[in-house]
């Protein structure tokens, strides 16, 4: 168990118990956050956008998965929060605004799903 999901263990149980592991461990007390890396996201043909959170901006840039993977590894998160401190809006910076979060978009491989779904797919003729 990660020292972030035994803070969740303790969080969930209110808190003001002291760790302790045996408990912790048991899968009905502990809450698992979803894990995705680059590697994954690359493999399920998924694209992402980061988005500008200001109001004044909300620019929008698709990521280049392949290129994030050669600066920080296969192996790196995907989430939102693996992702948000490496981005900051650029032309916010230049009109010097207030730096705001940023936000992503993932668009799954819709295309790829559908041929998935239909490729075992043959047509009948027969009438009823």
């Amino acid at each position: 168990m990660t020292n972030i999901q035994a803070r969740i263990c303790l969080a969930s149980s209110g808190g003001d118990q002291e760790y302790n592991p045996s408990v912790a461990a048991i899968p009905l007390t502990e809450i698992a956050m979803p894990q995705k890396t680059l590697a994954d996201t690359l493999a399920a043909g998924e694209t992402i956008y980061v988005t500008c959170g200001h109001p004044m901006c909300c620019k929008s840039t698709k990521l280049d998965i392949q290129v994030l993977i050669d600066r920080l590894g296969p192996c790196h998160g995907s989430m939102h929060w693996d992702l948000v401190v490496l981005f900051g809006c650029s032309d916010c910076k230049a009109a010097r605004r207030d730096r705001r979060s940023v936000f992503f978009t993932v668009i799954p491989d819709y295309e790829g799903q559908q041929r998935e779904r239909n490729r075992d797919w043959k047509p009948t003729f027969e009438r009823g």
